[in-house]
């Protein structure tokens, strides 16, 4: 796992922040359709395996701060209420260079946390990588209304 913070310009962070956030942006509902118990989340689907979804300027450009070489999927998620989210893993391929970074987009004090128990804090224009295949699972804030990440899947 790396964690790299300031790898994404101030500019392209407020950027990224004001547009996600925005009254105009749009966001889908989407529950596990295994568990229909548990919380919904809003997500905004980027691009999956081969077609976009909704193409944005500030995403094409932080696209170039990873060290992508095939682009899988890519969506933001903004997630309300104190509920943790399930344990899961990115694609499950066992290439050794299949990725997922997360990029935290706004600052709160929501998390990632992985099964291992290490723990990520939401911190605007952080992002981690790790392999695809590690478990984890967000942890929702209480000190703001909402957290937003985008979840970016590729190889390197």
């Amino acid at each position: 796992m790396e964690i790299r913070d300031n790898l994404i310009p101030a500019d392209l962070v407020e950027t990224i922040e004001r547009s996600m956030q925005g009254e105009s942006f749009p966001w889908f509902a989407t529950q596990n359709p295994d568990d229909l118990s548990r919380d919904w989340k809003l997500t905004h689907p980027l691009f999956i395996y081969t077609e976009w979804y909704n193409r944005h300027d500030w995403f094409d450009e932080l696209l170039t701060y990873l060290p992508i070489k095939t682009l899988v999927r890519a969506k933001a998620n903004l997630q309300v209420g104190g509920s943790l989210g399930e344990w899961h893993s990115d694609e499950c391929d066992p290439d050794p260079t299949a990725m997922t970074s997360v990029y935290y987009v706004n600052t709160c004090n929501g998390y990632t946390e992985f099964v291992d128990g290490d723990k990520v804090e939401s911190k605007a224009g952080r992002v981690v990588t790790f392999h695809n295949a590690m478990q984890h699972r967000a942890v929702m804030a209480t000190d703001v209304a909402a957290r937003f990440v985008i979840s970016v899947n590729y190889f390197v």
